[in-house]
């Protein structure tokens, strides 16, 4: 019985460290992605997190040349988009987390439909910090990728195209 309990702990101890993981990288990476685009309407800021923490879209999204929309990215990977609109409601939680953890660290402000980052935070650099890690530093590469194939695309037709239902 003790191993079984034990055995309970750790697995509980990992879905609590993988949770505060999650959080923490969801923090850095939608940060930095409202640093490069300057500002993000709110259903975009949602969006990020299925694009960047599913590992094939991720590695999809930082190796193939064609990045230039939204459609293309769709069109020549419909395997990332297979299960999109469950990794959308389960990221949601996460994201809403990460994007209130910014604005009181002051790195983001609201404005009534967008996440605007915050120039005079001059701090907020995680592309030029050497002590990210490996797994951080892929995903900002990935957000390099999505910024632009985001940018234009409106938000109804973004999460239209993505197949979300909430």
């Amino acid at each position: 019985m003790a191993g079984i309990s034990a055995g309970r702990a750790d697995t509980n101890m990992s879905v609590r460290l993988s949770t505060y993981n999650n959080e923490a990288l969801a923090t850095i990476c939608i940060g930095y992605y409202a640093k490069l685009s300057t500002e993000i309407s709110h259903p975009k800021a949602m969006i990020i997190l299925p694009f960047v923490f599913h590992e094939q879209t991720a590695k999809r999204l930082r190796g193939i040349s064609n990045k230039r929309s939204l459609d293309e990215f769709i069109l020549g990977n419909t395997d990332c988009l297979i299960n999109f609109n469950k990794r959308f409601i389960d990221f949601l939680p996460v994201a809403v987390n990460a994007i209130t953890m910014l604005n009181e660290m002051g790195i983001v402000t609201f404005t009534k439909n967008n996440v605007r980052f915050n120039n005079e935070t001059s701090l907020f650099n995680p592309h030029i910090s050497i002590n990210l890690g490996r797994r951080a530093t892929a995903l900002l590469s990935s957000i390099e990728a999505l910024v632009p194939m985001l940018y234009y695309e409106e938000d109804w037709s973004a999460y239209l195209k993505l197949k979300i239902i909430v």
